[in-house]
């Protein structure tokens, strides 16, 4: 994933950030998104479908959005996954910047 986002030239991301119980996989903190990806080695069954949704709700609490994606998107569909993620940031673009 991150090699696949350093080739599109996109901004490097904050990568397994804590927000108390919950661990964003990708952070760009400056456009206030978050990116996770799930597999079905760790996100399988209710408990974890459940974890997963308070997750979301956790981080919309704090102002952040959140793109999923699924493994296979990093494999199988990448130009999809980057191009869609590199939508948000420019959307998401600080003033500043």
């Amino acid at each position: 994933m991150l090699r696949l986002l350093r080739d599109a030239g996109l901004p490097r991301p904050e990568t397994n950030v804590k927000f108390g119980r919950f661990e964003a996989d990708f952070l760009w903190r400056a456009h206030r998104l978050v990116v996770e990806l799930d597999s079905y080695r760790f996100h399988r069954g209710p408990a974890a479908f459940r974890r997963e949704r308070e997750k979301d709700l956790a981080f919309r609490a704090i102002g952040l959005d959140v793109l999923r994606f699924v493994a296979d998107h990093v494999v199988k569909r990448p130009s999809m996954l980057v191009a869609t993620i590199a939508g948000e940031l420019a959307r998401r673009a600080p003033d500043d910047q």
